[in-house]
């Protein structure tokens, strides 16, 4: 799936220049998830400055921790990357560059507003590192993530309606069924109804 997105990326927008042109796309794509997201993040963002690896973390809501890579990650970069994470998810918003375990570590925040949703964590870049190009792009992808939490929260809503839609038709068919007479399923499906829609009243005019 990622490398499909990402192969889709690269062929529109190989008339562009920018050397981040990808990212620009990438914030127009519609991703089915998050990990697809970020896992594409890594990638562009890592290749576009030939760093030895890319860390994209993100707190999703109700706590879920979500992570993308890019670059062959042995168990030494893993230890550097668990500690910029560490040290980074303290509360900083400013870029933040640090020396661990002698590799050089480049960590920015994604923010929405002033609450820090995760972090972009790139470890030994091609020098000179353009540092505007790394806050650039994680300005960006923090939009994304911004419009892709939303939609998920509507695909969620939407998908809640329409389950507590068929529970009601069914509970009510179940009703209709049981009830000898229409007159006599009148006030239990109005019950029914009420109870599961959470109505303070029902009424049936006739």
């Amino acid at each position: 799936m990622s490398d499909t997105l990402l192969d889709v990326i690269t062929d529109q927008t190989t008339d562009v220049t920018h050397p981040w042109r990808e990212f620009y796309l990438l914030v127009s794509l519609e991703l089915r998830s998050i990990d697809d997201l970020l896992t594409i993040a890594a990638q562009l963002v890592g290749s576009a400055v030939d760093a030895e690896a890319c860390l994209v973390t993100h707190t999703a809501p109700r706590g879920v921790y979500i992570q993308g890579h890019y670059g062959q990650i042995n168990p030494e970069l893993q230890a550097v990357l668990e500690e910029a994470e560490r040290r980074f998810v303290q509360g900083y918003l400013l870029p933040l560059q640090q020396t661990l375990e002698g590799v050089t570590c480049i960590s920015l925040p994604l923010a929405a507003g002033h609450e820090n949703i995760g972090a972009l964590h790139v470890v030994a870049p091609a020098w000179p590192c353009d540092l505007a190009s790394l806050q650039f792009a994680a300005v960006l992808l923090s939009n994304t993530l911004r419009r892709q939490l939303v939609a998920d929260q509507f695909v969620q809503a939407e998908r809640k309606r329409v389950e507590q839609g068929l529970a009601v038709q069914y509970a009510v068919t179940s009703v209709l069924a049981a009830a000898p007479t229409l007159q006599e399923a009148i006030p239990r499906v109005l019950a029914t109804i009420g109870e599961r829609l959470h109505w303070d009243l029902g009424v049936l005019w006739t």
